[in-house]
């Protein structure tokens, strides 16, 4: 930087260089447009709740948020019931179909 009317570029501020994303520019436009979406979701999400149930938008976060803590416990439930019920004896093709005779 030769004199204060001129600015000072990121690289010199804080020293590191740009990182450059190396992924085609239809992957990043992409993944803006599906975050894009994500965000508008969630925004309609919390005011479906704030409206259906009348609440705050601070206490529609939370009720969201209690939700998804008793979906993911019932999803971890019903994966150990499922692997606890794997350690039955298997029956072989000839045996279930010579059983219908």
């Amino acid at each position: 930087m030769k004199n204060d009317d001129e600015l000072m570029t990121a690289e010199e501020f804080f020293g590191v260089k740009k990182i450059k994303d190396k992924r085609p520019r239809a992957a990043r436009l992409r993944r803006v447009k599906q975050a894009a979406k994500d965000l508008l979701f969630g925004e309609i999400k919390v005011k479906m709740v704030m409206r259906i149930y009348n609440v705050s938008c601070a206490r529609a976060l939370e009720m969201i948020a209690g939700r998804d803590a008793e979906k993911k416990a019932l999803e971890a439930d019903a994966a150990s019931e499922r692997a606890e019920d794997d350690g039955g004896e298997l029956m072989t093709a000839e045996d279930f179909f010579g059983a219908c005779d």
